[in-house]
């Protein structure tokens, strides 16, 4: 005798796809909105690239959060799905993960022109006078990275015996 397995619910299988798409969708959208912020960055309009970064919190957290319910549905739907079913999730999954990886690369992306604009701004302000993140008080480097000065960088020494570091 054969076990009998109940078919996938049809409303489930569409709320796994409708997750995933709407999940891609999201991912395409964070990835449009990031490289559109190039633009910006390259004009030196430093308000409107701020106003992304600090909105781009919020939005990664709700990527984030939409994945897990997509994640959730799909769980769902093929515990009964059937080898077509399969596939066509399967397929949909592949797509929302190329677009998510496209948001992250979009995001490395607008980090890498934000440090470089950081970092030129900081040559700038060094070539002034103005030492950025030094500290008032006296002429030592913060040991905080964060907040040395531009280009100044980490003396890297050889261990010695009683160095508990090496």
């Amino acid at each position: 005798m054969r076990p009998i397995s109940p078919s996938l619910d049809p409303i489930a299988q569409r709320a796994a796809i409708d997750a995933l798409d709407a999940q891609r969708a999201a991912y395409r959208r964070f990835a449009q909105q990031a490289e559109a912020q190039r633009t910006p960055l390259s004009a030196g309009d430093i308000d409107q690239v701020t106003a992304f970064t600090d909105a781009a919190a919020g939005t990664v957290g709700a990527l984030h959060d939409g994945a897990q319910r997509a994640r959730a549905l799909v769980g769902t739907a093929s515990e009964q799905a059937s080898a077509e079913q399969m596939r066509e999730l399967e397929r949909r999954m592949t797509e929302m993960t190329r677009e998510a990886r496209n948001a992250e690369v979009a995001m490395r992306n607008l980090t890498s022109q934000l440090e470089a604009w950081r970092d030129a701004y900081g040559r700038q302000l060094a070539d002034l006078g103005v030492t950025p993140g030094a500290s008032t008080s006296s002429g030592d480097a913060p040991a905080d990275p964060a907040t040395r000065a531009y280009g100044q960088r980490d003396v890297v020494r050889a261990p010695r015996i009683l160095d508990r570091k090496g």
